[in-house]
């Protein structure tokens, strides 16, 4: 589901882990995002490590049907009869080999497109691979750019951040510039190496994806939504811009603060 990098997960206590190599490269660096959790029992745990992994592959699928569907608006003014119609102009946005393929999730169902006079609605029946049930996936516009615009702003570090030096994570509802596309929004973020791309988008209505790269490997955080406060978990391991080594791993809390002009 993911371009320009391959994943091998890991497996650690309470937190997922995922190793990005790009295209058989050299490891180069490691990120690690989850939300703290209970701890399971091995075998539990490795289902729910499985489980992650396949829900955030399902995000970035339906994040890829999303745009291309606003793009299709956006030239012809009506919204597709059907996600084929939306991704024939260029499939591999849509991340599919070709035009001929019918969206399937990593459950093996297919991805559910309802258009509407208004707007229209994206889902993916998760792992149960049942309609309306709470483990779901789900994009519905125009709502998903509501949420947007009340996520957005600036948020300063409260805790955890990999720095000591006075930052700001900037959070737009203009275009990202990792994959361009018009349902990812712009994100301004301090890294220890200054990445190509970088975007964030919400999860539902109470989360967050912060997404960047460096060439073709990609990292990112989820972050839970609390009010005016973003809260997830951090573990990432590269080389600066100085090639020094940078370790983070913390809890990392954010707080809504003013944007400077």
């Amino acid at each position: 589901m993911w371009t320009g990098a391959t994943r091998t997960p890991v497996i650690r206590t309470g937190i997922m882990t995922t190793i990005w190599c790009g295209c058989g490269r050299p490891l180069l660096w490691l990120v690690v995002v989850m939300l703290c959790t209970p701890q399971p029992t091995h075998a539990l745990q490795v289902l729910g490590e499985r489980d992650r992994e396949q829900r955030i592959d399902t995000e970035a699928q339906l994040r890829a049907l999303y745009s291309a569907v606003l793009r299709f608006h956006e030239d012809s003014s009506a919204w597709p009869k059907s996600l084929n119609a939306a991704c024939t102009p260029s499939p591999l946005d849509c991340l599919m080999a070709d035009t001929g393929q019918v969206p399937i999730d990593v459950w093996g169902s297919t991805v559910s497109y309802v258009p509407r006079s208004d707007g229209f609605e994206l889902r993916s029946f998760g792992p149960d691979r049942r309609p309306v049930t709470s483990d779901d996936l789900l994009i519905t516009y125009p709502l998903d750019r509501v949420i947007a615009r009340q996520i957005s702003g600036c948020y300063r570090p409260l805790q955890g951040w990999w720095t000591r030096g006075q930052t700001v994570v900037r959070l737009d509802t203009i275009p990202g510039t990792l994959y361009r596309y018009p349902g990812n929004y712009s994100l301004t973020i301090s890294l220890p190496r200054h990445p190509v791309g970088t975007e964030w988008f919400p999860v539902g209505k109470d989360s967050i994806s912060l997404r960047w790269a460096y060439g073709s490997h990609e990292g990112g955080i989820r972050m839970k939504r609390l009010g005016d406060t973003l809260r997830g978990r951090v573990d990432f391991e590269d080389v600066d811009s100085r090639g020094e080594l940078k370790h983070w791993s913390s809890m990392l809390t954010l707080v809504r603060s003013m944007c400077e002009a």
